[in-house]
């Protein structure tokens, strides 16, 4: 890997900025539908020790280089904080910044909501919760006469009601914030930015080495169900056939999932409900993954793959998971612009 084309680390957590803060290594999980996760390993420039309790809980910005283009930006909060001892002279700490989303996992309610659809809910939870959302949704929801959250967490319950109306959630950033970013259909997916396409390069010429490249791809069918049943009783008028099922245009047909009690009395519920299950339980049923130096990936975005060799994977895919992965060894000696070692995996979706 050419040093010359991997990206350069900062970070700055609280009133600690790049200057203060010397990054020595970064690694993180991000993906649609999931909190993200990054581990920041640092230490202070002055060798001075910081006080870590008061790290925790500060906002944070994860700064990854990006040769000849704008950097990439993971901003979030820190919820952890290690201590990690002395290392070559230097009192070395590692933080955990994840999105603060992940605060709503730190409360615990019962109560509930009465005329409103699950959009209008999910604003006013996420709003109570500090966090940044923007709706990119294009369904129809109705208002629903009484919705409850019942001993369980703000996060357990805003991903409840999410995953039973098939809206999904990825994350913006910029170097001053993060955005939650809901959607329910394909239109929700935005080129990535600063362009959306990337070579395949497996060999490592030189026009690989001169910018972000993908150095592997391969692609994955697997077999999926391809019918959901949905069945439910409803006392009152026990005549009345509230089931719903649903046919996927991909999977096998007599594959098929059953749920009773599926959780709905309302007539009409039960055959929109078996659409999202329907469409929940066929994706996957092809998946690519591979490696790239490439940090400009990131989930919820699309990216066109210029495979230009055998045209093979060559086309528009939306990413769903990367896990990132970079050491920076010359940050002792204060070399640090470009002298990073980075790479990554990520899972695609057709």
């Amino acid at each position: 890997m050419s040093r010359a084309s991997s990206p350069a680390f900062a970070a700055q957590i609280g009133a600690h900025g790049p200057e203060a803060l010397s990054v020595s290594g970064i690694s993180g999980i991000e993906g649609v539908s999931r909190l993200y996760d990054f581990r920041v390993d640092f230490f202070a420039r002055d060798g001075e020790p910081l006080a870590v309790t008061d790290l925790v809980g500060q906002d944070a910005l994860v700064t990854l280089g990006v040769r000849d283009g704008t950097p990439r930006y993971v901003h979030g909060v820190v919820r952890e904080v290690e201590s990690l001892g002395m290392k070559t002279g230097r009192r070395r700490y590692r933080a955990h910044v994840v999105p603060k989303l992940w605060r709503l996992s730190q409360v615990h309610k019962s109560r509930i909501f009465q005329g409103q659809s699950v959009p209008d809910i999910l604003k006013a939870v996420l709003g109570e919760g500090g966090v940044e959302v923007r709706l990119a949704l294009s369904g129809s929801y109705a208002a629903r006469e009484y919705c409850v959250q019942y001993r369980e967490s703000d996060f357990a319950f805003v991903s409840r009601l999410m995953e039973w109306e098939g809206i999904f959630y990825f994350f913006e950033h910029t170097d001053a914030g993060h955005t939650l970013v809901l959607g329910d259909k394909p239109s929700a997916h935005a080129p990535l930015p600063q362009g959306k396409t990337l070579p395949l390069r497996p060999s490592l010429g030189k026009e690989a080495v001169d910018a972000e490249y993908l150095s592997s791809l391969e692609v994955v069918h697997r077999l999926r169900p391809g019918a959901v049943h949905l069945k439910d009783f409803d006392f009152e008028k026990p005549a009345v056939d509230i089931s719903g099922k649903g046919k996927a245009t991909e999977g096998v047909a007599d594959l098929e999932l059953y749920d009773y009690p599926a959780g709905y009395v309302a007539p009409g519920v039960g055959k929109a409900a078996a659409s999202v299950r329907t469409e929940a339980a066929s994706v996957g049923g092809r998946t690519l993954s591979g490696a790239a130096i490439a940090p400009r990936l990131t989930p919820g975005y699309v990216l066109e793959v210029d495979s230009a060799e055998d045209g093979t994977f060559a086309g528009e895919y939306v990413i769903t998971e990367v896990v990132h992965s970079g050491v920076q060894p010359d940050v002792s000696s204060g070399s640090e612009s470009l002298q990073g070692l980075y790479r990554n995996q990520f899972q695609l979706l057709p």
